[in-house]
Order: structure tokens, then C-alpha cells, then sequence
């Protein structure tokens, strides 16, 4: 994921393109037009190989900066579009208080509002979720998984419905009392265990409560994206309740907020109602990756418009240097082309050098006058 000390490279690469176009930008600002016209400038046409070097590492600073940028937002894209195995839109949740004590008369009073398309609740928040025990045991469980840590997550019967948890095996939850010794794992636990074949209906005991598996479900991301999916068992509970999840309709959001709100007042009239939609609470858990990622954006901008004025910069020192050069090309019939690989040889190196010499017709005839001596010698 996103390295937090990532950004500690920032200072350098406006630095260093501040270095790089420190001397066109010395040169322009010294430059007479007058003693240019009267041709006394001197030290003009040298080979300029420090300048060539600040280029070069200005350049290299920039595109590392502009890469490492492109990459965070690339990250940080997967993050907001990755799906996270469960629904988080136009879903909102709220630790119930003394609502636990009286939920299901607080869910059958919210079903009736229009907005509201279901309820659920959870004793962890399903974003987050960080209790887990090794107190478990199944059929085939081997010695070397005695310290076998799985996360729990303690629901409402109707928790993977509401959510849009995903079944691969078995029906879940019923309604039952059976439900009280039914457990769903997902998919890691699964593989992890060890458990082959159709997992449905296999032993599994839990805190020396004995039953089986109910179903499998796809895996999800219960804690952040920058944790691995872990082993996690779902079972039911109404001992252990946490946080209300309520789902609307996104046109109806205000009036089934206004209709929990007005549950709220009811069994905590002492507290005020502090909710959270899930998609909100999941981005706040990357507000400082988001930052870090604007960040960059700004820096990169900064170095981009640094290196444009510094080539700028070199390449009209480039051009002045040699602009008779370029006047008798023009004169021997050079086109645009041509002149535009005269001026880019300072940037394509010694073989760009070795090309543009080349194309100059006198070193071509002398080149080819070199040639025929040397055939006639041989």
C-alpha cells in the first residue's frame, strides 16, 4: 500500500529542478540584444557540459516525481473502486446504546418508514472489526493449529442479507433457534482450516459451543484495505449488539435519517443522534493517503512548470548560440525539421550530435570526400 515516509522525497526534486534551471535562467537574464547584434557576446558556443548535467538530473527528478504520482493515484483509485466484498452505499450506522435493549421494536418501527429498506445490526463495526479468539475447534483439526486465531463477528440473523454479503455455500441464518449453534465462516477460514469438501453441515465448536457450519461466504474486507482478508466466523448473538445498520434509498436518505432520529430520542434521550454513512466512514480511513496523494499532485505540477521554464531556458540559449549556424542552413535550403535536430543535440547526446554534424552539408561532402581518399589509398 501507500508508504506514509513517501513523503519525505519532496523537497528534493523542486531543488533540484530549481538547480537545473538556475543557469538558462542566469544566462537569459545577463543576455544584451544590443552586443548581441554587434556580435560581442563571448562564451557562447562552449560545450556547456555542466549545464547538460543539471538538465539531465532536473529531468530525471521530475519524471520520478511525476511517476511516483501517477502510481498513488493509481492506488488510491483501487481503493475507491475495489469492491469490498459487502454494500456500502446509501447505508448508514450508529452504535445503539440503550436501542440494544429494545431492537427489535426500534427495527419494526424503521421498516415501516418508505425510505428505509432494511435493517441490521452488528456487535462490531464491519469496517473495522479486531476480536478474534483461538478458543475453536472443528473436525480434522490438526496439532500444529492449536494457536489457530479466527476474527469474530456477532450479527443479526438477517446481517448478510441487509449487508449484501455474498453466499458461496450453504443458506445462512434461517430464523430458528438452531441459529444459536449455526456459524458461517468465509472463505479463508475455509482454506485455512483445512476443511475439504462441501463445508456445510460440518462440525464446529466455538467457546464449547458445539454445532456446525451453515454456509460460506465470499470473502470481504471487515478491517482496512491495508490488512489481508483473515479467517472470520459469523454467528449469531443477541448478547453481544453494537451498531445499527440501517439501508435507504438514496432519494429517501433525509426522511429515513428523520425517522431514525426520532428512534434515537426515544431510548437515548440524553445523547445526540451521531451517525455515519459507510462510504463516508470507509474514505475517512484514508483522509491522510488522500492528502499525501494531493500532495503530490501539487509537486508535480510545481516540477512540471520548473522543468518547462528551465528547457525553455536552455532551449533559447540553445538558439542564440547558434543562430548563424542556423542562418546559413536556412540559406543552403535547411527546412524545419532539420533546424529543430540542430537545436534538440544537446538533448539526444553524442549521437544525436554525430547526426546533426551530418546533416550539415559541408561535413557531408567532406565526410564523402574522406571516404574516396581513403578508397583511393586502399
Amino acid at each position: 500500500m501507500i508508504a506514509r515516509g513517501a513523503g519525505g522525497i519532496w523537497p528534493y526534486p523542486a531543488g533540484d529542478t530549481a538547480n537545473g534551471g538556475h543557469h538558462p535562467a542566469i544566462t537569459l537574464t545577463s543576455f544584451k540584444p544590443l552586443e548581441a547584434i554587434k556580435g560581442r557576446i563571448s562564451g557562447i558556443g562552449g560545450k556547456g557540459n555542466f549545464r547538460k548535467v543539471l538538465v539531465v538530473i532536473q529531468f530525471s527528478f521530475s519524471i520520478m516525481l511525476i511517476t511516483s504520482t501517477i502510481i498513488i493515484g493509481q492506488q488510491l483509485k483501487y481503493i475507491r473502486e475495489k469492491n469490498l466484498g459487502y454494500n456500502k452505499e446509501n447505508v448508514f450506522n450508529f452504535w445503539m446504546l440503550n436501542i440494544d435493549k429494545h431492537y427489535e421494536a426500534a427495527k419494526s418501527e424503521l421498516l415501516k418508514e418508505p425510505g428505509i429498506l432494511g435493517v441490521t445490526e452488528s456487535g462490531l463495526d464491519i469496517t473495522d472489526a479486531h476480536s478474534g479468539t483461538v478458543d475453536v475447534s472443528w473436525d480434522g483439526k490438526r496439532p500444529d493449529q492449536q494457536a489457530f486465531n479466527i476474527g469474530l463477528m456477532p450479527v443479526e440473523k438477517n446481517f448478510t442479507e441487509v449487508m449484501g454479503i455474498h453466499l458461496v455455500e450453504g443458506k445462512g441464518f434461517t430464523g430458528s433457534p438452531a441459529d444459536s449453534t449455526n456459524f458461517i465462516l468465509n472463505e479463508t477460514a475455509i482454506r485455512e482450516t483445512g476443511i475439504t469438501g462441501p463445508a456445510v453441515g460440518k462440525r464446529f465448536t466455538m467457546h464449547g459451543v458445539k454445532g456446525v457450519i451453515a454456509g460460506v461466504v465470499k470473502d470481504f474486507h471487515f478491517q482496512n484495505m491495508r490488512t489481508p482478508i483473515h479467517p472470520l466466523v459469523i454467528y449469531y448473538s443477541t448478547d453481544w449488539r453494537g451498531k445499527m445498520y440501517v439501508k435507504t434509498s438514496g432519494k429517501d436518505a433525509s426522511q429515513a435519517l428523520a425517522a431514525t432520529e426520532r428512534i434515537w430520542k426515544k431510548y437515548n434521550p440524553d445523547y445526540d443522534f451521531i451517525y455515519n454513512f459507510l462510504d463516508t466512514e470507509f474514505n475517512d480511513q484514508y483522509k491522510s493517503d488522500i492528502h499525501v496523494g494531493q500532495l503530490f499532485n501539487c509537486f508535480a505540477g510545481l516540477a512540471i512548470l520548473i522543468s518547462c521554464l528551465g528547457l525553455f531556458g536552455l532551449v533559447t540559449y540553445t538558439a542564440e548560440s547558434k543562430v548563424k549556424e542556423i542562418s546559413v542552413r536556412k540559406v543552403l535550403g535547411a527546412g524545419v525539421p532539420q533546424i529543430v535536430t540542430l537545436l534538440s543535440k544537446d538533448f539526444l547526446g553524442a549521437g544525436g550530435h554525430r547526426r546533426s554534424r551530418l546533416n550539415n552539408p559541408a561535413d557531408l561532402n567532406h565526410h564523402r570526400e574522406s571516404q574516396v581518399h581513403t578508397g583511393r589509398t586502399g
